[in-house]
């Protein structure tokens, strides 16, 4: 009973030991992200920086435009708090307005990229693969395909269109386009340049056809598919814009349509807006998809190691 008691002692401060350490570490990481927080927000400002000053620049330039010449168009030469404050209406256009919100205008643009991308990045894979791993598809496809990828994807769209019509199916077909090709080639070449000795090594460890794909090509092809990707959803991103822009004359929901919208009522502020959301949703996809989509991948196969500061 005594060595029952003594072991019971020593248990339980171990348990309360181990208690404190992961709360002292809680404690430590949250005092490191407070630390971190005046960094970050320093950064935030050095970025926004330049374009308040140009914001600024404007403002006081168009001011003293409108003020001296009394006839300028507001519509053709907006003043940016004007622009903001078609920004707010734009969004919120409100219950009796007919006018549709940008918000769903965008949204309708992110969901046929995200299905164009899907449908061209699965069958890039697999085409990719394939070409990879047999010599005589390789030599039958490669030369269609460097051939292609250096064409415009806004260059098949007139072909699309006598194809498909002036309709959502043109838009879906380029953006699955603008995705395939950068990923066949990309898949392709990475496949193809890993070294051939990694390969035989575990062929002589007996290792299957699916191990040695698993194990040995995906990793070792990996940095080069994700690259691959990033240029996917930027050429594909690009492409809907201008499809959207061509097909506006019967499909009237996207970012596209709404910035020939803005160019058919003569309103700069709504050509402004459809702009800068081009941008901001390409940088979107960027950091929200690709960048943790790369750093996850990279991780998992130990190119990068985390370090603790």
């Amino acid at each position: 009973m005594k060595k029952d008691s003594n072991i019971e002692n020593t248990e339980e401060p171990s348990k309360e030991v181990i208690k404190d350490t992961s709360a002292n570490g809680d404690g430590s990481r949250l005092l490191d992200k407070l630390n971190d927080a005046p960094k970050y927000f320093l950064n935030v400002g050095k970025t926004l920086l330049p374009f308040l000053v140009i914001f600024a620049l404007l403002e006081v330039l168009l001011l003293i435009l409108h003020a001296t010449i009394p006839d300028l168009s507001h519509n053709l030469y907006p003043i940016p708090h004007d622009i903001i404050i078609y920004t707010w209406k734009a969004f919120f256009p409100g219950k009796d307005s007919a006018a549709t919100s940008v918000f769903i205008q965008i949204s309708w643009s992110f969901a046929r990229v995200l299905l164009g991308f899907v449908i061209g990045t699965l069958g890039g894979l697999i085409i990719g693969i394939l070409m990879s791993l047999s010599k005589w598809l390789y030599r039958l496809l490669n030369p269609i395909f460097s051939l292609s990828i250096s064409i415009p994807t806004l260059a098949w769209v007139p072909i699309l269109l006598i194809i498909f019509g002036l309709n959502a199916r043109t838009i879906i077909v380029t953006i699955v386009l603008s995705c395939f090709f950068p990923i066949v080639y990309s898949t392709t070449n990475g496949i193809r340049s890993i070294d051939k000795n990694l390969i035989w090594a575990a062929r002589i460890m007996g290792a299957s056809n699916l191990e040695i794909f698993f194990d040995v090509l995906l990793p070792g092809s990996l940095v080069s598919v994700i690259t691959g990707l990033r240029l996917a959803i930027g050429y594909s991103w690009r492409a809907i814009v201008g499809a959207e822009m061509l097909v506006a004359l019967t499909d009237n929901i996207g970012i596209g349509y709404y910035i020939v919208g803005g160019q058919i009522a003569n309103q700069i502020p709504q050509v402004i807006i459809g702009v800068f959301l081009i941008a901001l949703g390409g940088l979107l996809l960027d950091t929200a998809l690709m960048r943790p989509l790369e750093l996850v991948t990279i991780r998992r196969w130990g190119m990068i190691e985390k370090t603790k500061q």
